[in-house]
Formats: C-alpha cells, structure tokens, sequence
C-alpha cells in the first residue's frame, strides 16, 4: 500500500453501526444582523454596504437516528475562508457537542454579503445559537426525496469568442461572442425532512440583486415562496451546488437581469420547480447516518493548498458533499454520476475555502477565473476523486 494509500484511509472517518432508532430533525433559523459599513463580498468594484434589503440568515438542520446525529448549516454569506470556518466548527460543537465530522456548514455565496472579515465576530456565535437551537427542538421526522430540474434561468458564464479567446461573462449581446463553452447543471435537488426542513441546492452563483445594501438573493425568494406552499412549520433552506462557472445572465437577452425583482424571478421559478417535484417525492426510513471526510493537498500555484472534503449520508440513498471554495459545474456533475448514491447533493462553499476549482480544460482555454485562481491544473480533479472516493467508502459502510 503506498504513503498516498494510508493517509487517505488514515484520514477517512465512518460512522459504525448505530442503535436502531427513528429518524429525528430539528430546525433554527437566526438572523445574522451584520451593521452598515462593511465590505459587499463579491463585488465587481469595491462597494460599502449602506443597508440591508432582505434580512440575512443562518439556517440549521440537525437530524439524528439513534446515538448519531449531523448537522447542515447554510449561511447567508458569500464565502468563509478556512478560519472562519473552523471557528464556527468549534463553535457549534461547544453549543451542541457535535464533532465537526458531523456539521457541514457552508456559504450560499450570495454576492451581496459582507465580507469575511466583517464576519469573524459575528458569524461563528450565530451558527452556533442556530445549531444549538436546533438541536434542542429535535423531534420525530420523515424524509422523503425528489430531483427537479430548471433550465431556463441558468446560463454558462464562459464563452468563446471571435478572436480564439475565453472569456469570462462577455456582456450582453455581444457581437463578438461565439458560443458558451459548457453546459449547466439542471438538477433541483430536494429533500424534505417533514416537518422541520425542505432543503433545495441548485448550481447558480446567487449575483442577482447586485446593489448596495445586504441581500440573500434569490434564495431569499425562493425561501418565500415555498414557504407559503409547505407552511410556517418548515424551515426552507438552501445551499450553493458547483456553480462557479454558471449564473443568470443570458447573453443574448438585452435585459437588464439585475436588482431585486430579477431576484425575485428567479427564487419564484426555483420554488416553482421544487413545489413541482414535492409530487415526486420518495419515501425511506433510513436507519443509520454515515459521515466520511479527508484532507487533500491540492496544487496550487505557489506550493499546495490544504482541502476538506466531507461527506454525509442517510443510509445508502442519500449523500451530501462539502467541497471548499468555488467549484466549476462540470466537476459537480461528474460527482454525481460517479456516486452510487440515487440521490448525492454537492454542495459547495463549505467548511472554508480553497479558491477557485476549475477543470484542467479550463486552464488549457484560459480566462480571467482561471487566471487569477490560486490553485493549479489538476486541483479540481483531485476534489472530485477525493469525493467520489468517500462517497464510495460511506456507500460500502451502510450494506
């Protein structure tokens, strides 16, 4: 067995057989008031937040069988570096005891967030009041599942261009632009842990509102309107997929596609296509949770890059992934096709940040992402053999 052998399975930690016990959720949801002043995250141009124009929030799912238990933690934010992260980990896990094997937390990288360093005081106290406040309102709960799909509001945000050349959102109408140089992913995961929590992913960077106050972004929307259809005793809750090469600009619409009512477009559609899939929805009782990670060394382009890679399971039905920092769409896909999993949910932006996670391809064609990440060829595809290695051995654990 080699080096690189042992310290992957040194580094993977499975769950063993739990107690027999049914299925318990529970839900928080903490406003995450962050004062005037600071630094919109994710700005083209650098930008003083004046306000806020939809409330920001920290939202947990804690469910249990048995002995064992996890927790995701989805934060109206638009990254956490690794720090920051980590603090809120060690946070929760004084609130609540969990390990933080067991808690996946992760950004909905709304681009109109504050940055992290407005966050280190704030951030890590409210994960941990919601996984705490969670935790204690754990109640029975049944799961059920269903994938929708929404092509219509997502667009690949690479395309060629006249000149041989990649570029990275070419503007609108453009009449040098060619073609896109991918394909985005559809796929509307939903789980509902009835009654606590529907929990949607979708693969789109949330950049819609784009203005200078505080805003969630079409997950806000789309929390709305689906909570006016499952009801105040669920809690709507949504993360980020693979979507650093994805988001809402059509280039070929000479619509403006900005600001708060395009938000709100799109959170409708997204909450339309989940409601639509809800009639979908398939039933199990699992009966034990499984949790695997590992610490990757990514390349990079000065020396390596440190990754967490997690994974939590129900069983051998449904997988979430927590993959750190911004990753392209193709990689997540290539996850889910991969994992033995019916149902495998990546999510990205979670447990801190490596940088941009592009494709080998993606180098080879260029553009401005590629150009300014931090991470080298091969970074991406090692993420996603670290995560199709974990979802294999958790999948294996649960026979």
């Amino acid at each position: 067995m080699s080096t690189r052998q042992m310290a992957v399975l040194a580094a993977l930690v499975i769950a063993g057989p739990v107690l027999a016990g049914v299925l318990r959720a529970g839900k928080a949801s903490v406003k995450l008031a962050v004062p005037p002043g600071a630094r919109i995250a994710g700005a083209h141009t650098p930008r003083t937040a004046t306000g806020t124009l939809d409330e920001l929030r920290v939202k947990a799912l804690v469910f249990e069988i048995g002995m064992q238990r996890a927790a995701l933690i989805a934060c109206d934010v638009h990254s956490m570096d690794d720090s920051l992260a980590a603090a809120a980990r060690r946070a929760v896990t004084e609130a609540t005891g969990l390990q933080p094997e067991q808690v996946m937390i992760s950004a909905t990288n709304t681009h109109s967030g504050p940055d992290a360093d407005a966050l280190r005081t704030i951030l890590p106290a409210k994960a941990a009041e919601a996984a705490a406040q969670a935790a204690r309102g754990l109640g029975p709960a049944t799961v059920r599942y269903a994938v929708g799909r929404e092509e219509s509001v997502c667009h690949y945000r690479r395309y060629l261009m006249k000149d041989g050349t990649v570029q990275v959102d070419p503007g609108k109408e453009n009449p040098e632009t060619v073609q896109p140089m991918g394909e985005t992913d559809a796929d509307l995961p939903v789980v509902f842990f009835d009654p606590a929590v529907l929990y949607i992913n979708y693969a789109m960077r949330p950049e819609a509102v784009r203005g200078s106050r505080y805003s969630a972004d079409y997950p806000a929307a789309l929390a709305r309107v689906a909570g006016k259809v499952f009801g105040a005793a669920t809690l709507p809750m949504f993360t980020a997929g693979a979507e650093a090469n994805v988001n809402h600009i059509d280039v070929k619409s000479a619509a403006p596609q900005k600001g708060a009512a395009e938000a709100l477009r799109i959170g409708t559609i997204l909450a339309g296509e989940a409601i639509k899939a809800s009639a979908r929805f398939e039933s199990f009782e699992p009966a034990a949770i499984r949790l695997a990670r590992e610490t990757v060394r990514l390349p990079a382009r000065k020396g390596g890059v440190e990754a967490e890679v997690q994974v939590l399971a129900l069983d051998d039905r449904v997988a979430w992934v927590g993959l750190p920092g911004d990753v392209y769409v193709e990689l997540g896909r290539a996850i889910k096709k991969a994992s033995p999993y019916p149902l495998t949910i990546v999510v990205g932006h979670a447990n801190g940040s490596a940088g941009l996670a592009s494709t080998a391809k993606a180098y080879k064609e260029g553009g401005e992402d590629v150009e300014k990440s931090r991470l080298a060829p091969g970074a991406g595809e090692a993420l996603a053999e670290a995560a199709i290695r974990l979802l294999a051995a958790a999948h294996r654990a649960s026979r």
